[in-house]
């Protein structure tokens, strides 16, 4: 836990950064097949009020755009572009994605771990699996168990101050961003 904090404190301590990352998600079908969704997430930030964020994957490209004043997005496969006023900071703005949108910044625990407010206490496990490559990077890899809470009679998984439900398509569970529930 301490390599998170110290993670989130060295990002928040600089005035700009650039991070690229490769994230795995799994969904397991009804008789136990997992299929493997992948995605390359490349992040430039100038703190407190500037961002892009690139997500590329086999299922979706996104690209965001934040200048401390408006947050936009294009999705080019799609043609899709969106665009709304947003708040002054970085931290501010994820804030409202989450709380307003149902929507997150690709990464977005890089940005709160350790912060003031992030709650660890819902990380049930966490281990150091060791090295792994990066984009040509060696970086250290950690894997987080996360506990299982149930609100109100529904079912959700609480990471740091993320909060996962599961979405049930067909023979598929995805698991969802959503807003803390109330």
């Amino acid at each position: 836990m301490a390599a998170l904090q110290k993670m989130g404190a060295y990002l928040r301590g600089l005035s700009a950064f650039r991070v690229q990352g490769v994230t795995t998600d799994e969904d397991v079908v009804e008789d136990g097949q997992k299929i493997q969704y992948s995605e390359s997430v490349d992040i430039l930030a100038s703190t407190p009020s500037h961002l892009r964020a690139e997500v590329l994957s086999d299922r979706k490209e996104r690209i965001l755009y934040y200048d401390g004043k408006t947050l936009s997005m294009f999705a080019p496969r799609v043609g899709y572009y969106a665009s709304i006023a947003a708040p002054p900071t970085i931290t501010q703005l994820d804030k409202l994605l989450v709380n307003e949108y149902d929507f997150s910044i690709p990464l977005r625990d890089l940005f709160v771990w350790g912060s003031a407010g992030w709650n660890s206490g819902s990380i049930e496990n966490l281990i150091d699996v060791g090295p792994s490559q990066v984009n040509g990077t060696t970086c250290e890899q950690y894997a987080v168990r996360c506990t299982s809470v149930i609100v109100n009679g529904l079912a959700y998984q609480q990471c740091g101050s993320t909060w996962y439900q599961p979405q049930i398509s067909g023979s598929s569970t995805t698991y969802v961003v959503v807003n803390p529930p109330r």
